[in-house]
């Protein structure tokens, strides 16, 4: 069954003809299938029609870097110092404790807030406390499902504390690593198998941390365990200024 919107004003994103007028766009299955003034119907009939006279017609927005679960957190430490806010949401998260079926119903109010204002797809770089576990990355992806959100999960990878660095192992110049911890790959490979059986409209990328939190090991490390596996291409993409974001879908990218 199909949708037909009428009399639409459409954002079309093309600098020579930026907006037309009086557009009919017709949705057939959940895709949209024509759009123009007089758009050519499908074999499907059509169930709903759509009078979008005085509306506007636009592409769905990107929100590039979220933290959905933080909603939780709205206004609970705003216009702080860094350093400040960091013991702020490391504390209030150990003491919440979310279990996955908690995160993932934080993941579904954020995503139902987004789409409320235009916004379509999501890159959700998350993280918690005490620490990444693939039942909770399976229930941020169940809330893309569940919303219909284009969702991308970047569970955030992180082996050191900056705050540490600079006031602890700065007047400590032998310290050296010797707890590295790459659960993160096998937890990783397990939700990309999930995704490859459950999912059409969700994603998984490599989500480093803030660079003062990744140490080149690290990065080096994402960088291996992508190329060493089936997927074929990196992207690069900004957080906080600059990060890198190594996409490990089985499908080509995001």
């Amino acid at each position: 069954m199909a949708i037909l919107c009428e009399n639409a004003d459409v954002v079309t994103l093309d600098q020579q003809t930026p907006v037309l007028h009086g557009q009919q766009i017709l949705i057939d299955q959940g895709i949209i299938a024509d759009i123009g003034n007089r758009v050519r119907m499908s074999n499907s009939a059509v169930a709903e029609r759509v009078d979008c006279s005085g509306k506007i017609v636009m592409p769905g927005l990107i929100n590039a870097h979220s933290h959905l679960t933080e909603i939780l957190q709205r206004s609970f430490r705003d216009n702080v110092r860094m350093e400040i806010w960091k013991g702020y949401r490391a504390h209030t998260e150990e003491m919440a404790d979310l279990t996955a079926a908690e995160i993932g119903i934080a993941a579904e109010l954020a995503c139902a807030e987004m789409l409320k204002s235009g916004v379509t797809a999501v890159v959700d770089h998350f993280s918690t406390r005490p620490g990444l576990s693939v039942p909770k990355m399976k229930a941020i992806i169940r809330a893309f499902e569940k919303t219909g959100i284009r969702g991308v999960l970047a569970p955030s990878l992180s082996d050191q504390d900056f705050l540490r660095i600079l006031t602890v192992e700065s007047r400590n110049t032998k310290t050296s690593r010797t707890n590295i911890d790459l659960s993160w790959q096998k937890q990783v490979l397990e939700v990309l198998e999930y995704l490859r059986t459950s999912s059409r409209t969700s994603d998984l990328v490599l989500g480093p941390s803030s660079p003062f939190n990744c140490s080149d090991f690290l990065l080096r490390e994402i960088v291996r365990f992508a190329a060493s596996t089936i997927w074929e291409f990196t992207r690069t993409y900004l957080k906080r200024g600059f990060s890198a974001g190594v996409p490990v879908n089985s499908t080509g990218g995001v």
